[in-house]
């Protein structure tokens, strides 16, 4: 009698469905969301600076804090951009179609598609440090947001990695 050898995929988890579907859902929002900022970076930038500009004029008899009240307003600014938001959306897009398709590859049990996951995921979190850097206020926010849903979201992913592997299954041949 010979062993017939046969790779079978597992059965899709629930688990990895949900997952698959929220990063889908989030993934589809967020690529609108940075077209839209993208091509409204224009206005985002002039409404953004008119409110520092208010902020400003709201406090300029304050005391004690003024430095860093200061600091922190030249980095909002510095984030309101035109061409930084555009970079911005840009790079951000670019992290949310791999993560989008990294989720469908992912559903169909490939788990080459983690790779592409963790590649978004990157950039999600490398975009804002990149262009507003590591030692701004916003630039670490941004960043430290977006890091905290990438990390958890990979280390789910990562879970689910062991349910994507085909499993060796042996039969005895009868002939």
């Amino acid at each position: 009698m010979a062993d017939l050898v046969v790779f079978a995929k597992p059965p899709r988890s629930t688990a990895l469905i949900i997952l698959c579907v929220i990063t889908v859902l989030v993934s589809s929002y967020y690529i609108f969301s940075n077209i839209r900022l993208y091509n409204n970076a224009a206005e985002v930038a002039r409404v953004g600076k008119q409110q520092i500009d208010r902020s400003r004029a709201a406090n300029i008899g304050a005391s004690g804090k003024q430095d860093r009240y200061n600091k922190v307003l030249e980095d909002a600014l510095m984030m309101l951009d035109e061409t930084k938001l555009r970079q911005q959306a840009v790079g951000l897009l670019a992290g949310n179609l791999l993560t989008l398709v990294a989720a469908i590859i992912m559903f169909t049990q490939r788990p080459w598609g983690f790779g592409l996951y963790v590649a978004g995921s990157l950039l999600h979190i490398g975009t804002p440090l990149y262009l507003f850097g590591v030692n701004t206020i916003p630039g670490i926010i941004s960043a430290v947001a977006q890091s905290i849903f990438s990390v958890a979201f990979v280390m789910m992913y990562a879970f689910q990695l062991k349910d994507m592997r085909p499993r060796e299954i042996v039969d005895d041949l009868m002939l």
